[in-house]
């Protein structure tokens, strides 16, 4: 692998052409964090680099209005699912934050008792929402840091119990957020590590269980093994095709 060539890429908004360098740049970088055996955060210090890319290429391609703003929290109450890494990133934010976590404890019991196909007619709140904000913003996971509506009134209309119309992003959000995960997942499977998405609240109470979490997990314990894996997953064509080819330009680099 080639590091000062790939320094031009790594850490800059993508520009979601067709070109994918600075997309294997990224994911030789975040496979570089994930095999630094020395640092025992490295996969919470990956999802941190992976939200980081996010929200810079989020901040330089989205276009049109965006409809959404500090208490605005209709999309909190609905079944979000994560990586184990980005889970563990926001769980290391709690931590660091003192955030209370009795919450979540109880969040995670209701949302395994309903389980993710009754969960748009029976809610969970998210329990990091405080008077309408999230307490946790800058460990949000990639789901809810690209949910952004051009419409309120869509979202008005969507997320009531109803489910009526369609949410309307604004431009550039999806794509994004598709790019940004093909690049994650690419890494973690070269890292040969789990890379399923898992539901959010229930992961989050097993990460806030004890201290080292993050270590026993990266050494191979399987400790979200309770938590169901999203089942909507890899819908559609985007992540079946494009994780392998990632995953097989870059191997052949590293």
């Amino acid at each position: 692998m080639n590091i000062a060539e790939d320094a031009r890429w790594i850490g800059q908004p993508l520009d979601l052409g067709s070109d994918l360098k600075a997309e294997v740049a990224n994911t030789r970088h975040l496979v570089r964090l994930l095999s630094d055996h020395a640092n025992a955060n490295r996969a919470s210090a990956a999802a941190a680099y992976a939200c980081d890319l996010l929200d810079k290429t989020l901040a330089a391609k989205v276009t049109g209005p965006v409809a959404c703003a500090k208490g605005c929290h209709h999309c909190c109450h609905t079944y979000v699912s994560a990586t184990i890494p980005e889970i563990l990133r926001l769980a290391a934010v709690i931590r660091e934050n003192n955030l209370p976590i009795a919450g979540i404890t109880d969040a995670a019991g209701r949302a395994a008792a309903i389980g993710q196909d009754g969960r748009f007619l029976n809610r969970v709140s998210c329990p990091l929402l405080s008077d309408g904000a999230c307490t946790a913003y800058g460990g949000r996971p990639l789901a809810c840091r690209t949910m952004l509506s051009r419409s309120l009134q869509a979202c008005l209309d969507y997320f009531p119990l109803t489910g009526a119309g369609a949410l309307m992003y604004a431009g550039g959000a999806r794509e994004t957020r598709g790019r940004v995960e093909i690049i994650f997942l690419a890494a973690l499977s070269l890292a040969q590590l789990p890379r399923q998405h898992i539901e959010l609240t229930q992961g989050l109470a097993i990460a806030l269980t004890e201290d080292d979490v993050e270590e026993r997990w990266l050494a191979g314990e399987n400790l979200f093994a309770g938590v169901a894996a999203d089942t909507g997953e890899g819908e559609g064509d985007a992540l079946k095709t494009w994780v392998p080819i990632l995953v097989n330009a870059v191997r052949a680099t590293l």
